[in-house]
């Protein structure tokens, strides 16, 4: 069951947080409120991806369905965790795990280990909306929804209801060059950063032209009072989109 599951690749949450985001460690999980309310029946030996970093799986105590458990999974890289996610079974492919209470205080309470616990109540809303929704292939084959600084990822597989969340574009001091920060001085924008998240930052520039082209597609200038980001379609962490390719600070 378990290998069938790893094969789900669950549901992911690209994030930019409005502030500098802390890291997050095994070892803060496991300090978590989440990991002092469930109930832990076992933690498998960290393996490797090939993907890049390290799976961290997970199984707790389902109390809302005796003939399962509740799998959670971490992604590290580093000392870093840098992708969550967490999956329920229901009781068979015609009646797959549904939201619920319970569900509902452990989605609340992964968003504030993760930081984002601003989040919670439209991460619950979305997971409610996708919950009938059956996906396959696992949660590549589902969209991707932007709810302010995250965009989200979940749905169905067979009997499981998955969802979870990824770090895309977060600003550290070796990106400190690259940064700008719009009018209240908070929301780093950093290379690298979804242009999704831009627009949620800054709004819309003041103006933007086509400049070219590279082999993955256009290339597109927005300029803004204080600097002006190339953007351009790039692929991160298994997501391709637009992306800040390249800051250039106006005097």
């Amino acid at each position: 069951m378990r290998q069938h599951l790893c094969l789900i690749l669950f549901a992911s949450i690209a994030l930019a947080t409005p502030s500098v985001a802390q890291s997050r460690t095994i070892a803060d999980f496991e300090s978590s409120n989440f990991y002092k309310k469930e109930i832990l029946i076992s933690k498998d030996p960290a393996y490797d991806l090939r993907t890049g970093g390290r799976n961290n799986s997970y199984s707790f105590k389902d109390t809302e369905n005796a003939d399962s458990s509740i799998g959670v999974e971490l992604t590290t890289k580093g000392q870093d965790v840098v992708e969550v996610g967490i999956h329920w079974n229901g009781q068979s492919t015609l009646r797959p795990a549904k939201m619920s209470p319970k569900k509902i205080e452990q989605l609340k309470d992964l968003a504030d280990f993760w930081g984002v616990p601003g989040q919670a109540k439209a991460i619950v809303e979305y997971a409610k909306s996708q919950q009938s929704k059956h996906y396959s292939g696992g949660s590549n084959q589902a969209p991707r929804k932007s709810l302010g600084p995250i965009s989200i990822r979940c749905g169905t597989t067979g009997e499981t209801l998955w969802i979870g969340w990824i770090a895309l574009a977060v600003a550290s001091p070796a990106l400190s060059q690259s940064t700008s920060v719009n009018a209240n001085g908070s929301s780093p924008v950093v290379v690298g950063t979804l242009a999704d998240t831009v627009l949620g930052f800054r709004g819309r520039a003041m103006s933007t032209r086509q400049v070219g082209s590279d082999r993955n597609g256009l290339l597109v200038e927005w300029e803004y009072p204080d600097a002006t980001y190339l953007m351009g379609r790039q692929g991160q962490d298994g997501v391709e989109a637009y992306r800040v390719i390249k800051i250039k600070p106006r005097k």
